[in-house]
């Protein structure tokens, strides 16, 4: 599988998801290619898709996995859907560089 589910950007990343919400265990269960050729990184959620709860269980999953804060993450587009971009900001050079070689890691 060629490409990856992240671009770097200015300040930080452009991330690709699909979230599994509902699920019985939480984390992050590999990689998917769609149709168009795009990655996106798989992540499971407990919590149900119901008023934007599993987006913010997302993001505070994320947050905590990657030891983050959750206002370094915007969820821009996929907010009803199972399939998201996510925008995190970024702005240490050594965190761009830790998260590059985090994500290098997924498969």
């Amino acid at each position: 599988m060629t490409g990856t589910f992240y671009e770097p950007i200015e300040q930080g990343f452009i991330i690709r998801i699909k979230a599994y919400p509902g699920a019985k265990r939480e984390g992050f269960t590999g990689i998917i290619e769609t149709e168009g050729q795009l990655h996106f990184l798989k992540v499971s959620i407990s919590t149900p898709p119901e008023d934007g709860k599993a987006n913010k269980a997302l993001i505070q999953f994320m947050a905590k996995a990657w030891k983050l804060s959750p206002s370094q993450f915007e969820l821009i587009k996929g907010q009803t859907h199972r399939l998201k971009i996510v925008k995190l900001e970024i702005l240490s050079t050594d965190e761009v560089a830790r998260m590059t070689t985090l994500f290098k890691t997924f498969k």
